[in-house]
């Protein structure tokens, strides 16, 4: 059964900025991960709906943490996330299977809208 959101990223700060304003939409995160090692791991035991993923940690970086979690659960929902939205980055994650964006700083109204646009893409792609 998937259910919940899973917040990816190796700031603690922005782990808790994205925990705070999704859980204050109601949303139910599900858990948390620093790494991307950490993420495939805690989506194969919790089974999220949507991840939210940063785009650049050490190590395995989101870019290849989402090909990872696009290759076995084909349907789950990706919202990528960054500070530095470099074209080529969003492009790449984009055509890996990326369902949105959100750029930080976000606001509360950002995190909704970029998880609205990413339900949308979601919802419109071939099952």
């Amino acid at each position: 059964m998937e259910h919940g959101i899973l917040i990816v990223d190796d700031n603690a700060m922005t782990r808790k900025l994205l925990r705070s304003t999704l859980r204050s939409a109601n949303l139910y995160v599900v858990g948390e991960a620093g790494s991307g090692e950490a993420a495939i791991a805690m989506v194969e035991k919790l089974h999220p709906a949507i991840v939210c993923l940063d785009i650049f940690m050490p190590g395995m970086d989101g870019i290849e943490t989402l090909k990872a979690l696009k290759a076995s659960y084909p349907r789950i929902v990706v919202l990528m996330v960054t500070g530095n939205p470099f074209p080529e980055k969003v492009k790449e994650a984009l055509s890996a299977g990326a369902n949105g964006l959100l750029v930080k700083p976000f606001t509360p109204a950002k995190v909704m809208a970029a998880l609205r646009v990413a339900m949308r893409r979601h919802e419109q792609e071939p099952s």
